[in-house]
Parts: structure tokens; sequence; C-alpha cells
């Protein structure tokens, strides 16, 4: 089982049967008092992939060995990792935390908070949906965050990173 903090919310994720056996062992968590306890909300969520807990650890050994036949170069601006919140320092270390990423909690509100102290202004989010602006925008105000879910969102959020280049 694995626990997510963000600000104002927790994710519990892994095999239900296992939350529900582990959550219920602790005073006043089980999960019918979770919303009596003040949760605005107590919900199972279905999943396809049961990412970033130890359900994955079998799935990330075999993509560890893809990845050993994969050329991997660092890249050329920083990347932070969501297993370390850092950089990788070799493409070795790319590989590895490629594969751990599939079983490591995503530690999104540090990775946020790491991106503004490192100067980071705008972030776009690409892919389906807008829950990485909504969280970026509680996690730390400093940074501009806009979502690229369709060709409109990717030509807005293009251009702002734009104006924040030609304005630096």
């Amino acid at each position: 089982m694995t626990l997510l903090r963000e600000p104002n919310a927790c994710h519990l994720i892994g095999d239900a049967h296992e939350w529900i056996n582990e959550v219920s062992t602790v005073p006043n968590h089980s999960p019918a008092n979770l919303q009596s306890a003040g949760a605005k909300r107590a919900i199972l969520l279905p999943v396809s992939v049961p990412s970033h807990c130890a359900l994955m650890r079998d799935a990330a050994e075999r993509f560890g060995e893809v990845l050993t036949q994969t050329a991997v170069q660092l890249p050329a601006i920083e990347v932070l990792h969501n297993v370390t919140v850092e950089p990788a320092q070799s493409p070795e270390a790319i590989r590895d935390l490629l594969a751990r990423q599939l079983y490591s909690p995503v530690r999104w509100v540090e990775t946020v908070r790491a991106m503004a102290e490192r100067g980071v202004t705008l972030a776009v989010e690409a892919g389906p949906g807008k829950v990485l602006t909504g969280l970026g925008k509680r996690i730390d105000k400093r940074i501009e965050t806009l979502p690229a879910f369709d060709p409109a969102g990717l030509n807005a959020g293009l251009n702002r990173a734009l104006e924040e280049i030609w304005h630096a």
C-alpha cells in the first residue's frame, strides 16, 4: 500500500483488500469513519493499471530489462524525476528511475515545490484532463500551470511559454 499526500488530500494506492485491512486497524481511519472524521470524499477508484505501488514491481523489473537495451542520454535541460525529486546524473540513473517510477509514489507536491525553487514559472500539462493543473495551483502559486489536452490548449501553452522565453 502506498500513501500519497497533497495539500488537502490523501491518496491510498494498492490492492483494495490490503488497503481496507491496513486502514481498518488504524483507530478512527476505517473506511466507514473517513467522512465522519472530516473527509469531503472517500471513494475507491477503479483503475486499469495499479501504478505507483508494489503491484507494479514485476512489470518494473521487465521494463528495466528493456531499458538496458535502449539508448539513453542526459537531457539538455534539467528533468526532475518523480522518484527522487532530483535530476538524474547519468543514463544508467535515468534507466533505473524510469523503472522505479512504475512502483514508487509520485512525489508531486515536492516536485512542484522543487520546480518553483529552481525558478520555474510556467508549466504546461500535456494529456487529457486538468488534474495536475489544479494541483499545481494549490501547491505553489509561483508557477502558472496551463492544461494542454487539445490542440487549442497546446497552442495556448506553447505561446505562453514563448512569451516567457522572450521576456526573460
